[in-house]
């Protein structure tokens, strides 16, 4: 294997792609690649890294992802990468438009706001649930998860 396929497997590929002043014109500036498990096929990997990538806003709502940078990047051929684009699109995490490009959806804060109402009215209605069969027992579990969650949750 050639130093550069192995510094695309790692997302480190320059392709050396200047703009005018010598900024770079690259497509996905903030992609970062996951490490592939050992037994994980090309389509799960590439479509883990999207959703990854997608979520921790590293590719943007509205952001164009390219099916050819995506397989240079990863290194892997163009089946995986369309099965995991459609997988996303399938899931609503992005759109694809025929003849024009695939692009991460946009966030819809009305959905969001209706979202975040539903969610609060089922956790309500969980914690009024649990508190009238919360027993001695449970109470302490209860105790343990939440100075758990105390330890391992990080502090911005």
């Amino acid at each position: 294997m050639t130093s550069s396929n192995s510094d695309s497997k790692n997302g480190s590929s320059n392709d050396g792609k200047k703009g005018k002043g010598g900024a770079s014109t690259e497509i996905m500036p903030g992609f970062a690649p996951l490490p592939r498990e050992k037994h994980e096929s090309a389509r799960v990997w590439c479509y883990r890294v999207l959703l990854r990538n997608i979520v921790h806003l590293n590719l943007p709502p509205g952001s164009c992802l390219l099916e050819s940078e995506v397989r240079q990047r990863l290194d892997v051929s163009r089946t995986p990468v369309r099965e995991a684009l459609m997988q996303l699109a399938q899931e609503g995490f992005v759109t694809i438009v025929p003849q024009k490009g695939t692009y991460v959806t946009r966030i819809d804060m009305k959905q969001v706001l209706e979202l975040r109402y539903i969610r609060g009215c089922v956790e309500s209605k969980t914690a009024a649930e649990a508190a009238r069969r919360m027993t001695p027992e449970l109470e302490k579990r209860f105790a343990k998860c939440l100075s758990l969650q105390r330890i391992f949750t990080p502090r911005f």
